[in-house]
This record gives structure tokens, C-alpha cells and sequence, in this order.
């Protein structure tokens, strides 16, 4: 099993490779990847925890997401 310090420079090294990935990207797809982001953090937000889970409902209120209502949470 790794040891904290281990698993600490993983994190680093995935963390790096991400940045290098993404700052290669196309605007195009740049952006893609971004609203794939917010998606996640904004489902996980919703479903975990409960002040945000009421101010994103109408984010999600159709079961997927409202770009047009994401733009209106303060």
C-alpha cells in the first residue's frame, strides 16, 4: 500500500498531466471540457448538499442541465 507521501505526488503528476492536456486544447474544445466540469461540480453540489441543492434546482429542475437558468444563479 502507498504510503500519504506517495499518493500526495500521484496527485501531483494526474494534476500536471491534466494541465497539459488542457492547455493544448482548441477554444472549441476548451470550452466542452468546461461545461463538463461545471456539470460535475454542479450535479455533486445538487445532490450532496442541501443549501445548494435548493438554489441549483431550477438548474435541474428538468432533470438535465438549464444553461439559461445556471446563468441566473447569483
Amino acid at each position: 500500500m502507498a504510503d500519504i507521501a506517495e499518493l500526495d505526488i500521484q496527485k501531483k503528476r494526474q494534476y500536471r498531466a491534466e494541465l497539459i492536456r488542457t492547455e493544448a486544447m482548441s477554444p472549441a474544445a476548451l470550452a466542452d471540457y468546461t461545461r463538463t466540469q461545471l456539470l460535475r461540480v454542479g450535479q455533486f453540489a445538487w445532490r450532496n448538499v442541501p443549501y445548494w441543492r435548493k438554489r441549483l434546482a431550477p438548474v435541474f429542475a428538468s432533470g438535465h442541465f438549464d444553461a439559461a437558468a445556471w446563468s441566473r444563479v447569483p
